[in-house]
């Protein structure tokens, strides 16, 4: 099954729905959440970040302590942050975020996403003409909100920044991807390539053909997207960026500072071995 996603609203890129989707804040532990801080010590309430799931509801445990739908921060400034780390580097392509369940009107309505491989050095999420990218938020307690990345990243670990809030820095999130190792074909999913292309009929404007994308064969580098699959391919021009193909027409792309394009991966990255 395959949708259309405007990445920040420019182009159309076809992404399969059955590939590079799962969810993986839901499949770590709580020792694997951290915060810049967390609002009250209160023995009877937990605020902490591992209450940051995406779908966390409030509810008391069998002691009474009232456990809180979702993190809170410890205060209201924009250096606050609620940070996970993965159970190994994975293929994020996108974010969902919620705000606090069960009390109080707390959602975030705008944020940065920090991502880092050793989860030390840090480098934000770029977007369109930017290295920076601000995403936005929430605007009710419950309404999960999903922003997908212009380029895919690695990240064993990320971070979210709230800059914008509604009462008070609360929310709740997780994170869209697949692994990055032991199955190539979700990895190409991560960014585009390999199977997330319409069928080799579906036509693109003047009439010719598309032809799909081989998993596993060699790729040359594209100028021309003329009967190119939808997806994204290793640029000619640079090794500092991609190009996106969408029926057709050829869309050039940046990576983040710092990255060069992984042909193999199908997303920008540390090192390439496709562009050197």
């Amino acid at each position: 099954m395959y949708g259309y996603f405007f990445i920040f609203g420019l182009i159309p890129v076809a992404i399969s729905e059955d590939l590079c989707g799962n969810r993986f804040v839901s499949g770590v532990s709580d020792a694997s959440f951290s915060a810049s801080s967390t609002y009250g010590s209160d023995p009877t309430h937990d605020y902490g970040p591992s209450r940051g799931r995406l779908k966390t509801t409030e509810f008391k445990d069998a002691s009474g302590r009232t456990l809180i739908g979702g993190w809170s921060a410890g205060k209201n400034e924009v250096d606050q942050f609620i940070q996970v780390k993965l159970n190994e580097p994975t293929v994020i392509r996108g974010v969902v975020t919620q705000g606090r369940n069960g009390c109080c009107k707390q959602w975030v309505k705008k944020y940065r996403v920090l991502y880092s491989g050793d989860c030390v050095r840090w480098r934000p999420v770029g977007g369109p003409n930017t290295t920076d990218a601000f995403f936005k938020g929430n605007s009710d307690e419950d309404t999960p909100e999903t922003n997908i990345f212009q380029c895919p990243v690695i990240a064993l670990c990320v971070r979210i920044n709230p800059l914008e809030w509604n009462n008070h820095i609360s929310m709740r999130f997780d994170l869209i991807g697949c692994h990055p190792v032991g199955n190539t074909s979700k990895v190409a999913a991560a960014s585009g390539g390999g199977s997330l292309t319409p069928p080799a009929s579906s036509p693109v404007p003047g009439g010719v053909a598309i032809q799909p994308v081989v998993q596993g064969a060699k790729r040359k580098c594209v100028k021309d997207c003329t009967g190119k699959a939808a997806g994204v391919y290793q640029s000619c021009d640079t090794c500092d960026g991609f190009v996106s193909c969408v029926w057709g027409l050829v869309y050039k792309q940046p990576c983040p500072p710092g990255l060069k394009w992984n042909d193999l991966l199908r997303v920008c990255d540390f090192t390439s071995s496709t562009c050197p």
